[in-house]
């Protein structure tokens, strides 16, 4: 149970909680495993080391529609990478991207 509720040093900033799922549920399909949230709860998105450029510009044009749709100008997107300077991951802001 501890690697599922112990978090890295690296993600250690993020305020997330986590929900483990126990009993005789089957949540072997992902549908099951999706939650509504409103989307003003969310900040902003890290993308992680290995998401593929294709996938960051699919999912940032959906986000486009949601920030115009809810007058948002504030959503955050991040990169993971790795620095060999710091020997570890680090997450920059991508201050390029702005949703006018």
């Amino acid at each position: 149970m501890a690697a599922i509720t112990t978090k890295l040093a690296d993600w250690a900033h993020e305020k997330e909680f986590r929900l483990t799922l126990t009993g005789s549920s089957d949540f072997s399909d992902k549908s099951t495993r999706k939650l509504q949230y409103p989307f003003s709860d969310l900040q902003g998105i890290i993308f992680g080391m290995n998401t593929p450029t294709s996938d960051k510009l699919r999912i940032m044009k959906i986000i486009e529609g949601k920030c115009r749709k809810e007058g948002r100008n504030d959503f955050e997107f991040h990169q993971a990478h790795y620095s060999r300077r710091a020997g570890k991951m680090e997450i920059t802001k991508m201050n390029l991207i702005k949703f006018a």
